[in-house]
């Protein structure tokens, strides 16, 4: 219904030299968003915006995985920290926390924090279930925090193939805990002509809590090189 879109994501990592693999220079679209894989999908406010950033990856042992990034991008000069930390919950089940934060001289602070548990249901199977909060505090129209909880099934069907469907639902905090939006998926993941290359076939559902619950039907093309 609303015609052809397309979106160009960038991510690359560079070991500085003579600093003791600590340092690295990232150029990423990275933003601190809820379920960036489906921005394409609902009303956004932002846009993806490349940005470079040199970060420390602290050498510390620890279960605790740490970064700290100083960059900017075309409108922006930022900071970030990041945490990510993983527990094994039995031979089948894995639960992991990460939490974002970011504090940009324009965008001020943002925050996401994620939930997420794991557990092998096959040798070909995985349920993925999570959680996640975002808060903006300098959001055109504050709604407080967002929230979104989604359920996969991600199934192997190949040594080059995948299948994964599910559903997401996100909403908001203000002006009361509501819903905006629902999702049901499908995806087909698969490699072609090379081992990094990639093609992907997602058809949703969208259903919009804030314009009469009206459906969308999306069809979805990715190709990644990886």
């Amino acid at each position: 219904g609303n015609g052809l879109s397309a979106d160009l994501r960038i991510r690359a990592s560079l070991k500085l030299p003579n600093a003791k693999r600590r340092f690295h220079l990232v150029i990423s679209d990275d933003e601190e968003t809820l379920n960036p894989e489906h921005k394409v999908s609902v009303q956004d406010y932002e846009s993806y915006k490349t940005s470079a950033a040199i970060r420390w990856i602290p050498n510390v042992v620890s279960r605790v995985r740490y970064s700290f990034d100083i960059g900017a991008h075309s409108s922006d000069v930022f900071t970030r920290f990041r945490v990510q930390r993983s527990w094994r919950l039995s031979d089948s089940a894995l639960f992991y926390f990460k939490q974002s934060v970011r504090y940009g001289v324009k965008s001020e602070l943002k925050s996401v924090s994620e939930f997420e548990s794991e557990r092998l249901l096959n040798d070909k199977t995985v349920l993925r279930i999570g959680a996640a909060l975002q808060y903006w505090q300098n959001e055109p129209e504050p709604v407080g925090l967002r929230w979104s909880q989604s359920n996969t099934i991600l199934h192997r069907i190949g040594r080059n193939r995948s299948i994964a469907y599910g559903f997401t639902v996100d909403g908001v905090q203000q002006p009361n805990w509501t819903v905006t939006n629902d999702r049901v998926f499908f995806l087909y993941r698969q490699s072609i002509w090379r081992s990094w290359l990639f093609y992907e076939l997602e058809p949703q559902l969208v259903r919009d809590w804030t314009t009469d619950k009206d459906i969308k039907s999306l069809f979805v093309f990715r190709l990644e090189a990886n």
